[in-house]
């Protein structure tokens, strides 16, 4: 049997990156490919909380008001959380859309201390429920928009299979 890879290789395969967060010291440290999730991002507006906040999109504040908005757990167990945001280096450069998903962990006061988590780079899902947000804005959302044949569920991975079936049985006059 193969030995493990380290985990920072296994994300760079996968074109994600994971970061440790010091909220005391703002400091964050990076896995090796931070700059491939980060394209034209310099690594100094990567190496802190306040430089990084200052290219996310729409809301700058996103990464610390998901740390204010659960409950710190009891022990060390981390409360883990999920967003959304995009970043981008200048007004003339497009925005990269970025989903972090991660877990913070309280300080003897019980307020976040440290952060760790991974990123990677969401330009497709976010472009498809734009789509389908503006979809439903205009009223031409139905199944058959979003789903128009049967062909376009057997297309997709087998984990989605299941949701196919699902949705020709509430949708069989559209699938």
């Amino acid at each position: 049997m193969q030995a493990v890879p380290q985990a920072s290789s296994i994300l760079a395969s996968l074109g994600q990156a994971a970061f440790v967060w010091d909220l005391a010291t703002d400091a964050i440290a990076w896995t090796d490919n931070a700059a491939a999730v980060f394209p034209d991002i310099p690594a100094e507006a990567l190496a802190s909380g306040t430089a990084f906040a200052k290219l996310i999109e729409p809301a700058r504040a996103i990464r610390s008001e998901a740390l204010g908005q659960t409950a710190p757990a009891h022990g060390v167990e981390g409360v883990p959380y999920r967003i959304e945001y995009g970043v981008r280096a200048s007004t003339s450069a497009p925005v990269i859309w970025i989903e972090e998903t991660g877990c913070w962990f309280a300080g003897a006061d019980g307020r976040p201390a440290r952060v760790q988590g991974i990123v990677r780079i969401n330009n497709e899902r976010h472009a498809r429920d734009q789509q389908l947000l503006k979809l439903s804005r205009i009223g031409t959302l139905r199944p058959a928009a979003i789903f128009s044949s049967q062909a376009l569920c057997r297309s997709v991975a087998v984990r989605s299979l299941k949701v196919c079936d699902l949705l020709q049985t509430w949708f069989p006059d559209y699938l």
